[in-house]
C-alpha cells in the first residue's frame, strides 16, 4: 500500500493488519539529509504515487 505523510499515525495499526505499506523516509531532528538508501527508496515511492495521482486526475475529468 502506498501511503503519504499523514498515515504515519495508523502505520503500526495497518501493518498489524499484515498490510506491507511503503511510505515517504522522515529524517530525524539530528539529520540534515536523508542516507542515499533513504533518499532512494523515498523517490521510489514517490514516483509510485505520482503514476497513482495521474490516473486519479484522469478519471476525475473524464467522469465528472
Amino acid at each position: 500500500m502506498l501511503l503519504d505523510r499523514g498515515f504515519r499515525d495508523v502505520l503500526p495499526k495497518i501493518e498489524s493488519l499484515g498490510i506491507h505499506t511503503f511510505m515517504p523516509q522522515f529524517m530525524s531532528k539530528d539529520q540534515k539529509q536523508l542516507t542515499t538508501e533513504q533518499a532512494n527508496a523515498s523517490r521510489k515511492v514517490t514516483m509510485g504515487r505520482f503514476v497513482v495521482e495521474t490516473v486519479n486526475g484522469r478519471l476525475k475529468n473524464v467522469f465528472r
